[in-house]
């Protein structure tokens, strides 16, 4: 089985395609907590990355907008916490 989408052909994308219908849970369990944390890494440098931009929205006076964006993050940080949970009971079972 392919674990790695090298290039983009059409072979590489079905090798890609297999490992995440099902080629994670059937030959390959360890590869689904390194996934989900590379996803909550993703989405802390995302946050990161908004919430500068906030700050310079804010600066410029669009308040309203900053604490809209705020909100949505702090939607976010809740929803990464359950993914958070998940990962370490997933690393628990190995």
């Amino acid at each position: 089985m392919c674990s790695v989408l090298l290039e983009r052909s059409s072979s590489s994308l079905r090798c890609y395609a297999d490992v995440f219908h099902g080629g994670i849970t059937k030959s390959n369990p360890d590869l689904l907590p390194s996934l989900l944390f590379k996803i909550n890494q993703n989405q802390v440098a995302l946050e990161a990355a908004i919430m500068e931009l906030t700050l310079w929205v804010e600066q410029r006076g669009s308040a309203e907008v900053a604490g809209n964006v705020r909100g949505a993050l702090d939607t976010n940080q809740q929803k990464r916490r359950v993914l958070n949970i998940t990962l370490a009971v997933l690393m628990v079972l190995e």
